[in-house]
């Protein structure tokens, strides 16, 4: 799950770090998501082209990711864990721990046409 961060840990604390030169898209934009309410998911989306790349930053966030022919797959990602998003993967994100900060990178700056927030949609899309 950490293929694209690597952690430091020592007395003066943890240090993460992303090689951009090591991931498999250029980043052209960076978020992060925190001060999600409890009971409250984010995201509910596919992309059509756009890689993303999460990152806990702190505290820990429930990643459920959905391929268009697999069944959902829960991850929990908590400081320094990534995962990677690839396009036409439906991304719902909950069950975040007070006090945290999810970090996206992607490879596309963001563009309202690129998110395929019907799941029926989704289900049809062809190949990325």
């Amino acid at each position: 799950m950490n293929e694209y961060i690597s952690l430091f840990t020592e007395t003066r604390g943890l240090l993460g770090v992303t090689e951009f030169s090591q991931l498999p898209f250029v980043p052209k934009r960076m978020f992060w998501i925190t001060g999600v309410p409890p009971g409250a998911s984010r995201a509910g989306h596919a992309h059509r082209t756009c890689i993303q790349l999460l990152i806990g930053l702190s505290g820990s966030v429930v990643a459920t990711v959905t391929s268009r022919n697999g069944q959902p797959l829960a991850t929990t990602l908590g400081v320094g864990d990534s995962l990677l998003i690839p396009p036409h993967h439906w991304l719902v994100l909950s069950d975040f721990s007070p006090g945290s900060v999810l970090g996206v990178l992607t490879s596309e700056p963001y563009s309202p046409p690129e998110y395929v927030t019907d799941y029926v949609e989704f289900e049809n899309l062809g190949s990325p």
